[in-house]
């Protein structure tokens, strides 16, 4: 009895010290695995099925870092769709004047039946739209492996704007692109690939810090009043107490009831900070997106492959075919310093009304120091948005300070590297 009694238990130490050491060799592969699941999934059942999967994942074995962040990365994508199938739903209008508002931006098809849309449920869908945000961006904590690496077919993601669950060229990852940078991917095919590494990931929490901080600046105030008199020119069903969202005029040709809606449009953006707390966040979330983008590229300079880089280092080729230099990445870090500066209060914006003439190219430069706007108090100390006034000056004089200015010199200087095509490099860089 005692030499079966030994055979087993060591015959099952011998098979559980196998099935350990399988298991644990095995664990790399599969993880490495996810991409291709990832990819496959995004092309047959699309965004939902795959954040569904990726937080089965990542729960699963928290310490699963490519899991984990293609869990966080699919959030972001399903986020951008969430919001975009509310504006099919409530009917957004496809007219120009909405392509420079945030979150309007998206190519969502016309919705020939919309919903009635109350204000509730506009600020409701961009909650939502943050949450998801916010989650993606917790998921996507830095990877500790150095060679961390997913290969993900980006050019077969599809937005099911009008969640009809069929498949369209205009529902693509480069149609929403080209809508928010006509020229992106211009070269690019529909099978784009892209090698996502851990500069990568420090990228994308940026562009969720960025997203973040718009969110709570808008959340932070109530638009209510101007949803109600002029929300029929983002929506063509708004539920508001006024007949004159009831009648809309025909598109094309002069129009006085639409030049009269704009001024009305202009006349209430005067908006209560209801939540000051919010405000407060987005000025966190602006000071993590300036170290987010500092540590992406101190990654992605560090790098020493050349695999299908979404943002090349001066050493690699990017799969959108834009050369990036050295006198780029030290020209984003200087205007990241300045950024910096600014929202901590170290250095004011000039108060224009005080330093007129250098805005038409004329009289003495802004001086080093003087009389401006501290951004950081700002969001500290959040008033009334009234946009008339802030245009007319009166509106940032609670906000005025004697102190370093950050001129305009200095940005001149500070931009020349980027060659006339600074804002489309900013929104590229993050």
């Amino acid at each position: 009895m005692g030499r079966v009694r030994r055979l087993i238990v060591g015959g099952g130490a011998i098979l559980w010290f196998g099935w350990h050491l399988c298991s644990s060799q095995s664990l790399p592969a599969a993880c490495a695995d996810h991409d291709a699941t990832w990819n496959e999934l995004i092309t047959t059942q699309g965004l939902e099925a795959c954040v569904k999967h990726f937080e089965v994942e990542s729960n699963r074995d928290p310490s699963d870092e490519s899991a984990r962040c293609l869990w966080g990365i699919t959030r972001v994508l399903h986020a951008v769709e969430g919001l975009g199938q509310s504006w099919y739903r409530f009917g957004v209008r496809d007219q120009f004047y909405l392509e420079s508002v945030p979150f309007f931006r998206l190519p969502i098809p016309s919705n020939a039946d919309p919903e009635l849309v109350s204000y509730d449920k506009v600020r409701f869908a961009l909650e939502e739209f943050a949450k998801e945000i916010e989650s993606a961006q917790k998921a996507l904590a830095q990877p500790a492996d150095s060679d961390f690496k997913l290969v993900l077919k980006i050019g077969k993601v599809q937005f099911d704007w009008n969640d009809d669950d069929k498949r369209s060229s205009a529902e693509t990852f480069k149609a929403m692109l080209q809508e928010i940078s006509p020229a992106a991917l211009r070269t690019a095919g529909d099978d784009i690939e892209v090698g996502i590494d851990s500069a990568d990931i420090a990228w994308l929490r940026g562009y969720c810090h960025v997203l973040l901080a718009l969110s709570e600046v808008v959340l932070a105030h109530d638009q209510k009043e101007l949803f109600e008199r002029c929300g029929h020119l983002f929506f063509t069903k708004i539920d508001s107490p006024y007949l004159l969202t009831q009648y809309r005029h025909a598109d094309g040709g002069f129009d006085p009831a639409f030049i009269s809606d704009l001024i009305a449009a202009i006349h209430l953006c005067r908006f209560p900070c209801r939540e000051p707390a919010r405000m407060r966040k987005a000025h966190d979330h602006l000071l993590a997106m300036v170290e987010e983008s500092r540590l992406f590229w101190k990654l992605a300079t560090e790098e020493s492959d050349n695999d299908r880089e979404w943002i090349p280092s001066p050493t690699q080729t990017g799969i959108l075919q834009v050369p990036v230099n050295r006198e780029l990445v030290r020209g984003w870090n200087a205007v990241l310093n300045e950024l910096e500066a600014i929202l901590k209060g170290e250095k004011l914006v000039p108060y224009w009304r005080i330093y007129p003439e250098r805005g038409r190219n004329k009289g003495p430069l802004v001086p080093e120091e003087g009389t401006g706007i501290n951004v950081r108090r700002v969001f500290l100390e959040p008033r009334e948005f009234d946009l008339v006034l802030m245009v007319q000056g009166s509106g940032w004089e609670v906000y005025l300070e004697d102190g370093k200015l950050s001129t305009p010199q200095a940005w001149e200087q500070l931009t020349r590297v980027f060659g006339g095509r600074f804002f489309g490099f900013a929104a590229w860089f993050n």
